[in-house]
C-alpha cells in the first residue's frame, strides 16, 4: 500500500523465527509484480474490498449521525412540550394575596422534575413540586402522566380538611396502575386557604421545604413525613397544617439543589443551603429563586450538573 501510494505505512507484521521473506522494492514490485495479470486482478480486487469496506463504514457513520440529529430535534421538541406544561411567569401577576415564582432548568434536554399552582377557586391555591426518579425521556414522559392525573382529579371539595392527601393518594394509585418499570416519584402538595392563610400539605417522601413565617428565620417543613408516589399502591397519606402570618415565604426545592456537586464531589448540603437562604436580603418571591440559582452556580463552578433542579418560591403579601 505505502508503495502505491507513497504514503507512511499502516500495518505491520511480526514474523515467526524460521521465517524467509522476499523483500521486494519499488521498482520490482511496480515494473515486474504488477505486470502479472493476476497479481494486479488480486491486488485490485484487494483495494476494491477495501474501498468498499470504507464506504459501508462510512454509510454507517453517516446513518448514525443523522439518526442522532433526528434524535436531537425530538428531544428539542419534547423539552418545549415540558416546558409548555409548567405555569408560565409571571405567575397570578394580578393577585395581592400571594407572589409566586418557578423555575426549573434540566440536567438534560428533558426531565422529571416538574412543579404546578392554580386556583381551585377564587380563595382556595394548590400547588405541588414533584421529582421523579431517574432522568431523561423516561423520568419525562412519567412526569407528563402525573401532571395529567393532577389536573384531571384536581376538583376541590372544601368539605374536605385532607383534601391534599386525597389528592395524592389519586396519584399514588393511579401512577401505580401499568406501571411495569416501577417508577415513582417524591412530591410536596399543599392547599393555602388566602382568607385564613392557613396551610395544608403532605411530603410524599420530598425534601422538606424551607419556611420563615412573618419576619422569622427560615427553617425547615420536616414533619409529617409520607412514603413515595407511584411505587405501592393502597396507601394513605397524612396532613400537616400551619398558619401563615403576613409575610410568610414557603421555599420549595429538589434535590438537585441540596445535593449539587462541587468539582470534589462535595454536596452543597441541607445546612449550608438553609444559611444561605437566611442570608437573602429580599423574601420577594423571584429574589429567593435568583437567589437559590445563583448559590447553587456559585457552588458547583465549572462542574456539570448532574440532577435537575427545580425551586418553587411562594408569599403571602
Amino acid at each position: 500500500m505505502s508503495i502505491i501510494d507513497e504514503r507512511p505505512v499502516s500495518a505491520f507484521v511480526v514474523a515467526e523465527p524460521g521465517t524467509r521473506l522476499l523483500m521486494v522494492d519499488a521498482n520490482t514490485f511496480l515494473n515486474h509484480v504488477m505486470a502479472i495479470p493476476r497479481v494486479s486482478r488480486n491486488m485490485m480486487s484487494i483495494l476494491s474490498a477495501r474501498m468498499r469496506r470504507s464506504d459501508a463504514m462510512n454509510i454507517q457513520r453517516m446513518r448514525k449521525a443523522l439518526e442522532m440529529e433526528q434524535a436531537q430535534r425530538e428531544l428539542q421538541y419534547a423539552r418545549s412540550i415540558q416546558e409548555g406544561l409548567l405555569p408560565h411567569e409571571p405567575l397570578f401577576a394580578n393577585e395581592q394575596r400571594m407572589q409566586c415564582v418557578g423555575r426549573m432548568r434540566a440536567a438534560r434536554e428533558v426531565g422529571g422534575d416538574f412543579y404546578d399552582i392554580f386556583f381551585l377557586d377564587t380563595n382556595h391555591v394548590f400547588f405541588v413540586i414533584a421529582d421523579v426518579c431517574g432522568k431523561g425521556l423516561p423520568a419525562a414522559l412519567f412526569m407528563v402522566r402525573a401532571i395529567a392525573i393532577l389536573r384531571a382529579q384536581s376538583g376541590y371539595d372544601r368539605r374536605f380538611a385532607d383534601y391534599a392527601a386525597t389528592l395524592t393518594a389519586r396519584l399514588n394509585q393511579q401512577l401505580c396502575d401499568y406501571n411495569e418499570s416501577r417508577q415513582f416519584l417524591t412530591a410536596f402538595c399543599g392547599i393555602v386557604d388566602l382568607e385564613t392563610r392557613t396551610l395544608r400539605y403532605v411530603n410524599a417522601g420530598h425534601n422538606a421545604p424551607a419556611l420563615a413565617l412573618g419576619d422569622q428565620a427560615f427553617a425547615y417543613l420536616a414533619e409529617p413525613i409520607n412514603p413515595i408516589v407511584g411505587m405501592f399502591d393502597g396507601l394513605n397519606y397524612r396532613v400537616g397544617q400551619v398558619v401563615l402570618t403576613p409575610g410568610s415565604a414557603l421555599l420549595l426545592y429538589t434535590d438537585g439543589v441540596t445535593e449539587a456537586e462541587d468539582k470534589d464531589k462535595a454536596m452543597l448540603g441541607d445546612e449550608p443551603f438553609l444559611a444561605m437562604l437566611n442570608a437573602v436580603s429580599s423574601r420577594a418571591a423571584g429574589d429567593l429563586v435568583d437567589a437559590v440559582f445563583s448559590a447553587v452556580s456559585a457552588f458547583a463552578g465549572d462542574t456539570p450538573q448532574s440532577d435537575d433542579i427545580t425551586v418553587l418560591a411562594l408569599r403571602w403579601t
